[in-house]
């Protein structure tokens, strides 16, 4: 009796909260699939929304994470693990259904088969197959649950950081103040600070809830501004949603471009606002942003399986405090998704204690997921893959010429004993001796209230590194002695390998070209990039790399515009002179100068900082570059003190990779510098995206760049860490420029700037495409062709959904064509600016509006609205 109690104190501290099994918990699951079945089928319509929405939810996302996570379970070594595995397999699921549902629908006689009842039937179904076939998971002990210690602390904080958040969107959306929203981000700012300080008082499952949390809310106070789809990609993800929906079929023939390859955006919202009663809008803004929330938390995960809960704690931090994350990756629901089972790759990748073999056998259907939800994910997920297995080839390269060097300097035993009498000698192994994992360590607390575990290791086992330190390093010795061997063991075959990769690869090009034939973009930016690398392009590349530490893109907005003018005027020479487009001399007439976006008006805070001589504007700009360059050198050093660690032991890194994630990281870095030195990469991908994505990969080298540069710090550390980390939030958020001023407006916290120019939809364009949209359709059909709306690209984009005639999207006086309607919004009307959009950046410049007054009719005017013929 005692024996078996101690097993399952065992087991519950390795789960963390897990108890012994349940019969009936897999049964009762059962039943609730197909009850929310029946009711997903109907519900819309006569059920609660709420209910309906319960319904719904548990369908697609709740029932398949619960019924995949005993698999999952059989794959990773924890319960949390298991989850986020298994949210990741619900996600490839969905994709799976809605497919078999989108093409088997027609067989069985349903014409528009994307319609309720046979959703409903195809997810119910496919729920109940895996609940019947997928191993049982122990039920939750939710007595421990209730226990976990900074559970109540942290869930409190979390919920009132996302009511917040909510809050301060809603005010800004009614037109009044950011104030509300400045406070969240503070919150945020200090939720983070609280699980940092706390971290080895609160339980692992409260850390990794209060990192949702704040991901949460981050995420919310962007993606809820405006009442309607506000944001760049995202509108024209919801317009390839709508095409979808009208046709109650998804056929890539339809709209051939590579948006409507991703099902992120195509089938699995359509699921969503089908079987649940949560408009197009709310899964934009709602329901994407909270699936999202959860890859900072798999971060978290993942390395915290390789090192202690600090330095993932920190990552997290990283992850979420980087710009794209809460200013743009709202507003790219497709790479939301992909980063969700990105997360799920990145734990299974970094479990050490299960399976190798079946942890690669486990990572194929997400990495069709990933294919699956974004392309370009999947792209530089296999260039990342790639470099990694070059790095991996090089490092067995340097295992052999370790092995020739210890086979003529005699047994290793030798080199350590010298060591131990010289501690502060060098010890370096090449390769394998230096990246061995033992899959019973335990590197990081796992259980609330748990000290800081003691890394040890079996020093018999072949293979195994034995523990830091002296002691350990006599455990080394002795091991050594005692077998006699004259090289360590070589450790086992690295987990990224070449059928990884290669698997990978034909994923993403296979479904870009033979299955949807949507690899245009591939093709055309792998061709312009290799004419740009032997010089018969330009080398202009995107804004995005100005700050770049490596090199990049520091062309001028002028320089832009003066390129921009250059291959315009060329490129339509010859409709000029057809009189397709106004004359050049007449165009002449009116210039377009540059212009800039003005900064926020100095505050009462702003003002008194200036008068006591602290330039705000330029502070506020020089704070912005340093912590731009700030986490830039924490890459390079984070990984320099990680690498070099392994070497030069009094480094104390905060971490000891793997092989595979060192690999991993160096492919990363080497993905971001060829991002930035070649221009055309830089221009169709984003390359704060990609280092976005990169963080899942060398997230805890920044993580240990950071505490190793604050090591002198002491028992003050943790403290000055927090402070790091809240004066981020709350500067890169926007907080200190809109408290003082002197900084360019961030759209989560202001009515202006160059985000809500270009991206925030007004009622009065959307009643000016209306009444265009009412003229196109009194006209003959044969006036229809030849109706032309010119219109700036971003107004398009935000009247795309109701406009359905002949658009082309510039207002450029250059691409004037007599005859056209001209649309303009609230930027050129309210501000004189419009912008062009050269090589993947923007460039403002004053809009002559005196053009369309004396060549064309003003025929409608509105706020912030003219239309003209």
């Amino acid at each position: 009796m005692g024996s078996r109690r101690g097993g399952d104190r065992r087991r519950l501290r390795a789960g963390g909260i897990l108890n012994t099994e349940s019969s009936n918990g897999r049964t009762a699951i059962l039943a609730s699939v197909v009850l929310a079945g029946l009711t997903a089928c109907f519900g819309a319509y006569y059920l609660p929304g709420p209910l309906a929405t319960l319904a719904g939810l548990w369908l697609i996302l709740g029932a398949p994470t619960v019924l995949w996570t005993g698999m999952a379970r059989q794959v990773v070594s924890r319960l949390d693990a298991a989850v986020l595995v298994a949210f990741g397999f619900a996600v490839v699921t969905d994709f799976a259904v809605l497919l078999l549902v989108n093409f088997g629908g027609p067989l069985a006689g349903y014409h528009r088969p994307l319609s309720e009842v046979p959703l409903a039937a195809g997810f119910a179904l496919v729920d109940l197959l895996i609940g019947a076939l997928s191993p049982q998971c122990p039920p939750v002990n939710w007595m421990r649950v209730r226990q976990l210690a900074g559970l109540k602390a942290v869930a409190g904080y979390g919920a009132a950081c996302l009511v917040l958040a909510v809050a301060g969107a809603t005010r800004l959306n009614n037109g009044l103040g950011p104030q509300v929203s400045m406070l969240a981000y503070t919150a945020i700012a200090g939720l983070l600070v609280l699980m940092l300080i706390r971290h080895e008082r609160y339980a692992v499952e409260v850390l990794e809830l209060g990192v949702f949390f704040g991901a949460a809310a981050l995420l919310l106070l962007t993606s809820l501004r405006g009442w309607l789809i506000t944001g760049h990609d995202i509108q024209v993800e919801y317009e390839v949603y709508r095409i979808n929906l009208s046709g109650g079929r998804w056929m890539i023939g339809n709209y051939k471009t590579s948006y409507n390859a991703c099902l992120s955006i195509t089938l699995l919202p359509l699921a969503l606002t089908k079987l649940t009663a949560i408009s197009a809008a709310g899964v934009w803004k709602i329901v994407f942003p909270l699936m999202f929330a959860a890859a900072p938390v798999a971060l978290f995960r993942s390395v915290n399986n390789l090192a202690s809960r600090q330095v993932a704690l920190l990552s997290s931090a990283l992850f979420l405090t980087f710009p794209t994350f809460f200013t743009d990756m709202a507003y790219m629901a497709r790479q939301e998704i992909a980063f969700v089972i990105l997360g799920a790759v990145a734990v299974v990748m970094s479990d050490q204690r299960g399976d190798a073999r079946l942890r690669r056998y486990t990572m194929v259907p997400l990495l069709v997921g990933i294919v699956l939800a974004h392309y370009a994910t999947a792209y530089v997920l296999v260039m990342v893959l790639g470099s990694a297995m070059v790095v991996t080839t090089g490092w067995g390269w340097l295992d052999r010429i370790g092995e020739r060097r210890r086979n003529r300097n005699g047994p290793p035993a030798a080199a350590a004993v010298q060591a131990e009498a010289d501690p502060a000698a060098d010890v370096w192994d090449y390769g394998d001796w230096d990246y061995v994992e033992a899959p019973e360590i335990q590197t990081s607390e796992s259980n609330a209230g748990e000290s800081k575990a003691a890394e040890v290791a079996e020093v018999g086992a072949p293979g195994v590194l034995a523990g830091r330190g002296r002691g350990g390093l006599r455990q080394r010795i002795a091991a050594l002695r005692a077998s006699g061997s004259a090289s360590p063991k070589p450790a086992g075959p690295a987990f990224v390998t070449l059928w990884v990769v290669a698997l990978t690869a034909v994923l993403a090009v296979g479904y870009a070209g033979p299955v949807t034939h949507t690899s245009g973009q591939l093709t055309s930016t792998l061709t312009a990039s290799w004419r740009e690398i032997i010089g018969d392009t330009s080398d202009v590349g995107s804004a995005d790399t100005s700050n770049s530490l490596v090199g990049g893109s520091n062309i001028t907005d002028t320089q832009r515009m003066d390129a921009y003018l250059a291959d315009t005027r060329t490129a339509t020479a010859d409709d000029r002179d057809a009189g397709v487009l106004y004359p050049q001399s007449v165009i002449d007439k009116y210039p377009t100068p540059i212009t800039a976006i003005p900064d926020l008006p100095l505050t009462g805070v702003g003002n008194s900082l200036q008068s006591v001589g602290l330039p705000v504007a330029s502070l506020n700009d020089l704070v912005r570059f340093g912590i731009a360059a700030a986490i830039q050198l924490l890459l390079l050093l984070g990984t320099a003190v990680v690498l070099l660690g392994l070497r030069y032991r009094r480094l104390r890194a905060e971490v000891t990779p793997t092989r595979d994630q060192a690999a991993l990281a160096i492919g990363s870095i080497a993905v971001l510098v060829l991002l930035t030195l070649v221009p055309q990469l830089t221009v169709d991908y984003s390359v704060l995206r990609a280092l976005q994505q990169g963080i899942f990969f060398f997230g805890a080298f920044m993580a240990a760049g950071l505490l190793w540069v604050l090591r002198w710090c002491g028992r003050y550390r943790t403290p000055l860490l927090a402070a790091v980390v809240s004066v981020m939030v709350i500067d890169l958020t926007g907080v200190v420029p809109r408290l003082t001023g002197g900084y360019q407006p961030q759209l989560a916290l202001s009515d202006s700037g160059a985000y809500y120019d270009a991206y925030f939809p007004t009622p009065e364009e959307l009643d000016a495409a209306v009444w265009l949209q009412s003229v196109y359709d009194r006209i003959p059909p044969d006036a229809q062709q030849t109706m032309l709306l010119q219109t700036s690209q971003d107004v398009f984009e935000r009247i795309q959904s109701i406009y359905a005639g002949p658009v082309e999207g510039s207002v450029d006086p250059l691409m004037l064509q007599p005859g056209s309607y001209v649309m303009l919004g609230h930027a050129e009307v309210d501000q004189d600016r419009a912008s062009i959009d050269y090589r993947g950046t923007s460039v403002p410049y004053v809009y002559p509006t005196n053009l369309l007054e004396d060549l064309k009719d003003k025929i409608y005017v509105s706020p912030g609205v003219e239309i003209y013929r």
